[in-house]
């Protein structure tokens, strides 16, 4: 007869065939023991038999023969999330027996409820047990996870949810009602359902939220857009902003491409929702805002004085203003971002006639949005690197306005044409206030803020990425964080890394203010370490051979330690760690050249998801024989270093 040790076995060596056995053992073994399945050994072989589950059931038929048994249960969880079923009947009756041994709808797979993970993914009848047990909270949050879900159940589970609810009004741990979820998620059809129970369709959320723009790119791809909904906006404030972000997108980018109809689909139903809170009399709300940054009052007093000017009215534009993140931006994407809500609202009316014959105007038009980047030869010299870097966001007859930043934390709005180059300003408070009062608006009396500059990594993030050179002519200084090689900063003896007893050696240090866009609480540097320049064995996520620390303020004060007495093999050589922008750099030029980014550029595809299931945390930077000659990376490796891991890939 198997024993549970058997079987374990039998799932290391080949899971599909263990599956068949397990089903076939498990009678005769349960028999024989049926307090088996209790054992650590039993936890084990129930995990292993969901994630090697097939869709022919087979897995799924052990699974429901255990909880016959009486055999405890697994987080139900991973049962409705991983459990391949033949169908929704098997998985409906898996469910019920798991209830029925003590399992709730709450229970977690990853970070969402089994609730969660049955509305998106699931039968209605799933849907309606696990919901008629579940609490308040735990059907909101699963309604959110339906209105999320593109599976053909989701529409119908939704319904299910939302009629569950008992209070649709009252806004749940993410700050958002269901009221809420379903005008910025849902189609109009289950917005008439939520209104016609809603007492309170004015009632405004308690906590930001981050709605992503899904679709909003153009046909080849790009970053996608968010906004960033503050505590009190009521549905109709978040679903104009939304509305309007899709409306400006949509016009630009057109209807051809993969991206198109879903997005033609998503406007129509927040236009629809829309009209719907509208005819009902929801008002708007209040928005409030904590922690911007100072420059945010200017942009807001310039953004103001235009829709005054141009009709549109100054609540429109700061409601439209207040739902754009702050974080990781500086003020002309902030300004930007206002007119992609707006679209082109701005530029009609009184001032249609003046915006043509300003930069700004173009700007307020939308140019900005398909304008095509000018090839830089046939420029001057010193427009190269400008058109390279910088976005081009106007034209007139043969001139572009381009915006780039020749220094971290400065801004220029740079007039090319092929003759000559003309810098119209310095910062952004300068240009927006002689292009607003070329068209006519009086802006004296709006307050200036010396933070009115355009931000760039040296001081606060920016999603560009940032290219790492290494200067080896001398070392840091002794207090300086951004090091190559050699000693480390604010870590001790006590707090060295080491492996198997031997300390380990210092790669480099990143002043985490340089970082495109990563900022842990409390941490201001990252230092990372290798168990032998030469001879380690950095091959895949989680390896020992890579120690990655996250360093606070107070730890980089106690400033360089000595070398370890015990460092065995030669050091790397230290230097001082530099950075450029790297925002005009192909993928390409990228995957050639050491840099911190936002996502990596891979140099072998085709595993990536594998990769980011290692959980190695956030992605830091990438680096190879440019930044630290005495490394070793394989065959023309790539070092791939995030928050809790690194490892390199080679040819």
């Amino acid at each position: 007869m198997h024993t549970i040790a058997d079987l374990l076995t039998l799932f290391s060596e080949s899971p599909k065939a263990a599956c068949e056995a397990t089903l076939a053992a498990l009678p005769a073994l349960l028999d024989a023991a049926p307090d088996v399945l209790r054992s650590g050994e039993g936890a084990e072989l129930v995990e292993k038999i969901i994630a090697e589950s097939r869709s022919d059931g087979v897995g799924a038929d052990a699974v429901e023969l255990i909880l016959e048994r009486g055999a405890a249960v697994p987080s139900l969880g991973s049962l409705v999330s991983m459990l391949s079923c033949r169908d929704d009947a098997q998985r409906l009756r898996i469910v019920r027996q798991a209830l029925a041994r003590g399992a709730t709808p709450a229970d977690l797979a990853g970070d969402k409820t089994a609730l969660a993970v049955a509305a998106a993914f699931a039968g209605p009848e799933v849907v309606q047990t696990l919901a008629a047990v579940a609490s308040e909270e735990t059907r909101l949050s699963a309604l959110f996870a339906a209105l999320g879900s593109n599976r053909s159940n989701a529409p119908k589970n939704a319904e299910l949810l939302l009629d569950a609810l008992s209070d649709i009004d009252r806004p749940g741990e993410k700050g958002l009602s269901a009221l809420h979820a379903v005008a910025l998620h849902g189609s109009p059809a289950l917005l008439e359902r939520a209104l016609a129970r809603s007492a309170e369709p004015s009632r405004p959320s308690t906590s930001p939220y981050k709605f992503v723009c899904e679709n909003c790119v153009p046909a080849d791809g790009g970053f996608v857009p968010h906004l960033m909904l503050p505590v009190g906006f009521t549905a109709l404030d978040m679903v104009e902003q939304a509305a309007g972000i899709y409306a400006t997108l949509h016009a630009a980018y057109g209807k051809k491409g993969g991206f198109a109809p879903d997005r033609a689909k998503r406007l129509a139903e927040l236009e629809g929702c829309l009209g719907l809170l509208e005819a009902r009399g929801a008002k708007h709300g209040e928005p409030r805002r904590e922690g911007l940054p100072a420059w945010v009052s200017e942009i807001d007093g310039l953004l103001a004085a235009l829709g005054e000017a141009s009709g549109v009215g100054a609540p429109r534009v700061l409601r439209a203003a207040s739902a754009v993140g702050t974080t990781g931006i500086g003020p002309w994407t902030y300004f930007s971002t206002t007119l992609d809500i707006l679209g082109d609202r701005m530029a009609r009316g009184p001032l249609a006639e003046r915006v043509k014959s300003t930069w700004l105007g173009a700007v307020l038009l939308g140019e900005h949005r398909t304008l095509k980047k000018p090839r830089p030869k046939g420029f001057p010299k010193e427009a190269q690197q400008p058109l390279k870097s910088g976005p081009t966001l106007a034209q007139r007859g043969e001139a572009f306005l381009v915006l780039w930043m020749p220094q971290p934390g400065k801004a220029q709005f740079v007039a090319i044409a092929p003759d000559k180059v003309e810098v119209l300003a310095d910062d952004v408070g300068t240009f927006l206030r002689r292009e607003i009062a070329a068209l006519g608006v009086d802006v004296d009396a709006i307050a200036r803020t010396e933070a009115g500059k355009m931000r760039g990594p040296a001081d606060g993030p920016s999603l560009q990425p940032r290219i790492l050179r290494a200067s080896y002519d001398a070392p840091p200084a002794a207090d300086a964080l951004n090091r190559v090689g050699g000693l480390p900063i604010g870590v001790t003896a006590e707090s060295w890394p080491r492996r198997e007893g031997k300390p380990m050696h210092h790669v480099l240090t990143l002043d985490l203010r340089e970082h495109p866009i990563l900022r842990p609480e409390g941490k201001r540097a990252l230092a990372f370490f290798v168990s032998s320049p030469r001879e380690h064995e950095a091959y895949a996520p989680g390896n020992d051979h890579v120690a990655v620390l996250l360093l606070g303020e107070a730890e980089l004060a106690a400033g360089e330690p000595a070398f370890p007495a015990d460092l065995e093999g030669p050091r790397l050589a230290a230097g001082t760690l530099c950075f450029e922008n790297g925002a005009h750099l192909s993928k390409k030029q990228l995957l050639a050249t050491s840099h911190a980014a936002w996502m990596p550029t891979w140099l072998q595809t085709g595993d990536e998801e594998s990769l980011w299931a290692a959980k190695p945390g956030d992605f830091v930077l990438q680096f190879g024989e440019d930044l630290v000659p005495g490394l070793s990376f394989g065959d023309l490796g790539v070092m791939y270093v995030f928050s809790k891991t690194a490892w390199f890939q080679c040819h």
